[in-house]
Order: structure tokens, then C-alpha cells, then sequence
């Protein structure tokens, strides 16, 4: 998706200072690029997070993530 897809929901200039870390988005933001991108807000978080954008970081990254949850909800 290239930014001028995005521009329903943010400006060309917002979404470039994101992408440069320059600027955090807020979680609305995160709520309206993640509708345009029709995938859902924490994906966008959980990316954030991944080292590099392959299977091997993802893959661990769901490994993590399955293991904080349980943890969370372990009674």
C-alpha cells in the first residue's frame, strides 16, 4: 500500500513522519490506517515489534506473543 492510499485517513506528510520515526501515532490513527489497510490495529503494533518483516521474525514474534497470552490468562 503506498502512502497516497492512505490519505483518507491521515496526510501524506503524518504518515511519512511515522514511517521515519519521527512522530507516534495515536492509537485512532492506528484504528483508521489499519481499516485502510483492511487488517486489523495490532497487526500494525505487532509489525512494530518484528526485527525485520520475514518469516523467521514473525514467526517468532506469534511465538512470543502465544506465550504472553497464556501467561496473562493463566489461572
Amino acid at each position: 500500500m503506498v502512502q497516497e492510499d492512505m490519505l483518507l485517513a491521515t496526510s501524506r506528510r503524518h504518515i511519512s513522519r511515522i514511517e521515519q520515526g519521527h512522530q507516534v501515532p495515536s492509537v485512532r490513527t492506528l484504528e483508521v490506517l489499519a481499516e485502510q489497510m483492511q487488517i486489523h490495529p495490532l497487526t500494525l503494533i505487532a509489525v512494530a515489534y518484528c526485527p525485520e518483516l520475514n518469516a523467521t521474525s514473525v514467526s517468532q514474534l506469534l511465538k512470543t506473543l502465544k506465550t504472553d497470552f497464556k501467561d496473562l490468562v493463566a489461572d
